[in-house]
């Protein structure tokens, strides 16, 4: 078609062979690309988490992968074990941009043997803008268990710190990860589930991730930074919030007032309960329910009722006044980026 001469004109449609013509196609699926649709609002965070082997020479590398690769960029929280930092390396040789670093090293004042033998832990909590309502925060425990540590005792004291922030914190969001070495926590912690199904050094996971949610993330494998033995892992949300699991329920309420509680008042007040508790006699089960049918009659003719939509996801405590500053606080977030994607404060 492109040889010959053109045989139509503008505004003609071209004759195409049905089997030449271009498929239409759905949209992409998959997690990674739910990722990348709602890069603002994950309904989890995205977790890149591994061991470097020294993190310090490792910056210039970790910068361009934030720069240029999409799984990096979309990552709401990035682990690292083994980083070997010590106090004369200062934050700002290790903070990456649009992070924020949260760090803590080995005692170098210890003897070299017995710090190589001691589990290494820290926990850190998170509040991210877009959070489903069943989670209150986020909760990151990063643990690092060398191969000489015992694994019971490592156990045992993840438990100890996870049962004291699950109790301060009933309603959090709890990811466990780093290098677990030959530790496990499946029967420390049967309520966890583990999500890294890769390989993260040869042959074997030493490398995981654990979350007290069900379906929470899918585990994706990335090269290793610089001349690191292990791979990274990128932990893609795939949880679906429970607004979403389950339908909207419409219940009917009554709205008490001042007024519907005077007309209430009225109608018990002008009753003749003699009249009416007579004829039950010595019958207290009768009576009961006589004067019982009766209060509710009286009740749902003095006091209106109203439905409402019951979501699933609703805490007791949310009501509708906390309900319009959530509204609020979104339609700031909506405005502030409409403003940045103008490019207006450049300009001012």
């Amino acid at each position: 078609m492109a040889l010959r001469p053109p045989s139509f004109v503008v505004g003609e449609k071209a004759q195409i062979p049905k089997e030449l013509r271009r498929k239409r196609r759905g949209s992409k699926a998959g997690v990674k690309q739910r990722m990348k649709r709602q890069h603002f609002k994950p309904c989890v965070p995205a977790v890149i988490t591994g061991n470097v082997r020294s993190l310090a020479n490792k910056m210039d590398k970790l910068e361009a992968l934030t720069r240029t690769q999409q799984e990096y960029r979309e990552a709401s929280i990035m682990c690292f074990t083994e980083t070997w930092l010590h106090g004369l390396i200062p934050d700002s040789n290790v903070t990456i941009a649009g992070f924020s670093t949260v760090r803590a090293h080995r005692d170098t004042t210890t003897a070299g043997a017995r710090v190589q033998s001691r589990m290494e832990l820290i926990t850190i909590g998170l509040r991210p803008y877009y959070l489903p309502r069943e989670f209150t925060n986020v909760i990151t425990i990063t643990v690092y268990i060398p191969p000489t540590s015992k694994a019971n005792t490592a156990r045992d004291v993840i438990h100890s710190v996870t049962a004291d922030l699950h109790t301060k914190h009933p309603g959090a969001f709890i990811l466990i990860t780093g290098d677990f070495n030959h530790a496990s926590l499946s029967s420390t912690l049967p309520t966890f589930h583990q999500y890294v199904q890769c390989n993260t050094r040869d042959n074997r996971t030493l490398d995981l991730l654990y979350a007290n949610v069900t379906n929470a993330n899918t585990s994706t494998a990335l090269p290793p930074v610089g001349k690191s033995d292990h791979n990274l892992m990128l932990l893609s949300p795939s949880y679906t919030p429970v607004v979403q699991q389950q339908s909207v329920t419409v219940r009917t309420v009554r709205k008490w007032s001042d007024g519907a509680m005077d007309c209430l008042r009225d109608a018990l007040e002008t009753t003749n309960w003699s009249a009416l508790c007579e004829p039950h006699g010595e019958d207290l089960e009768g009576l009961t329910d006589c004067v019982s049918d009766y209060i509710k009659f009286c009740t749902e003719n003095s006091v209106p009722t109203k439905k409402v939509r019951c979501y699933p996801n609703n805490k007791p405590w949310v009501t509708r006044d906390l309900k319009a500053l959530l509204h609020k606080k979104k339609r700031a977030f909506t405005a502030r980026e409409i403003w940045l994607s103008s490019g207006e404060y450049r300009r001012n």
